[in-house]
């Protein structure tokens, strides 16, 4: 492998355990994967109905916000959903990096 891609495997690799760990607290389960070649780092994310999604997207950028730079064109996608493996009710999605990073600003978001 070259060095880029063994970089974004422990990016995805110490992301995921973050994740992970905040499983319980601000959402019920989190997976995700990287996807190279379409430089593309997908998480799915199984939120409650009635879960506040402020709280849980700024936990999620709170994990990723230590690497955007270091992604660089690889963007992080994220579905929040109410049912596992992308089931349920989509609460929310965000495919680039400046949007999942600047969501919070908009004061609405989050609201249902």
């Amino acid at each position: 492998m070259n060095r880029r891609i063994d970089e974004l495997v422990l990016i995805r690799k110490q992301t995921l355990e973050a994740l992970k760990a905040l499983e319980g607290k601000h959402w019920q389960e989190a997976s995700g994967e990287l996807h190279y070649q379409n430089k593309e780092m997908p998480n799915w994310i199984t939120i409650a109905e009635d879960a506040d999604l402020r709280a849980a997207h700024q936990a999620f950028v709170g994990v990723f916000e230590p690497f955007f730079e270091k992604l660089g064109d690889v963007n992080v996608t994220v579905a929040y959903n109410t049912g596992p493996n992308s089931t349920g009710i989509q609460r929310a999605f965000f495919d680039r990096n400046e949007d999942t990073r600047h969501a919070l600003s908009d004061p609405d978001f989050g609201k249902t």
